[in-house]
């Protein structure tokens, strides 16, 4: 075979692909906000819900009376396009002969590719949700953090419940804003069960009324010399579809819309064969399908 069709020739790597598909960084929070939702088209039509999606009905009968009928929910279809994302790495044969196990090496490699593009998707979500902006005045409480409490955090809740009818099921957190909540006098008592303490998390979860709490991670370097937190000192409150099988027609926040068999790794040869690429693509986009299943929580020192 010629250098030339050699370093033409591309080859999707189903063990990679199916590593880089299961593969989940505890750093990275946009998939606990906006669930998978799996496409076979770049371009299709979603729901957008207003707060008529999260009410709740009456649906008793008296005898003989007619049956409850409804509107059907209320809601907007409009359009979603998803985009193609890659980021690859050149691998010299040389470096695959010092490699103690080749395969482990380009497991890693792949776990690695995975976190980039994943850190692109969760800087914009998070440039996003943090922005006062994009909220309307009735989803937004600014306080300090020397102020912050347990009742700042349930009023937002009640203002969130008011908004839409639903309590919030899912909270960001960030860590400085966590020990602010550790550090306040009786915020955050420990609970005892059949002689254990709960872990922290937990009781907050049980003081709030909330499903999720969510302590984000994730860290960037914008100019490669320093790293800062992704997530900012905000508190948001999310509803979010917790169904086993996410489903777009089910009122939540948001939803990622991602093409079926993504995110793939393929590899390619370069250089008469002597560098080994290897690619991670994925294709999708993210929306918000729900704007007011959400309240956010600022802070200032």
């Amino acid at each position: 075979m010629s250098s030339q069709r050699l370093n033409e020739l591309r080859m999707v790597d189903p063990v990679l692909s199916t590593i880089a598909q299961n593969y989940t960084s505890e750093m990275f929070l946009s998939e606990k906000i906006f669930p998978i939702i799996s496409v076979n088209k770049m371009k299709g039509k979603y729901p957008v819900f207003g707060k008529d999606a999260f009410v709740l009905h009456n649906t008793a009968r008296a005898i003989r009376a007619d049956s409850n009928r409804v509107n059907s929910t209320g809601y907007t279809l409009e359009t979603y396009e998803t985009q193609e994302h890659d980021i690859e790495m050149a691998l010299d044969y040389l470096e695959s002969g010092e490699a103690a196990d080749i395969a482990r090496y380009e497991q890693k490699i792949t776990k690695d590719l995975r976190d980039a593009l994943a850190l692109n998707r969760e800087r914009e979500i998070a440039e996003c949700l943090q922005n006062t902006a994009n909220y309307e005045q009735n989803q937004l409480t600014a306080t300090t953090s020397e102020d912050l409490t347990i009742d700042v955090i349930k009023t937002g809740i009640e203002a969130m419940r008011s908004n839409i009818g639903r309590r919030p099921n899912t909270m960001i957190l960030s860590n400085s804003l966590l020990e602010i909540l550790l550090s306040a006098e009786n915020a955050v008592p420990s609970v005892e069960n059949q002689g254990m303490i709960l872990p922290i998390i937990d009781t907050l979860k049980a003081r709030l009324r909330l499903e999720n709490i969510v302590v984000p991670d994730a860290v960037y370097s914008p100019d490669g010399s320093g790293l800062s937190d992704l997530w900012g000192d905000n508190i948001l409150l999310l509803y979010v579809d917790n169904e086993k099988y996410s489903n777009e027609y089910n009122p939540s926040f948001g939803y990622i819309f991602q093409m079926s068999g993504m995110p793939e790794i393929d590899t390619y040869y370069e250089n008469g064969g002597k560098v080994k690429v290897i690619r991670c693509t994925d294709n999708f986009c993210w929306k918000i399908t729900a704007p007011s299943a959400a309240y956010l929580i600022t802070t200032q020192e």
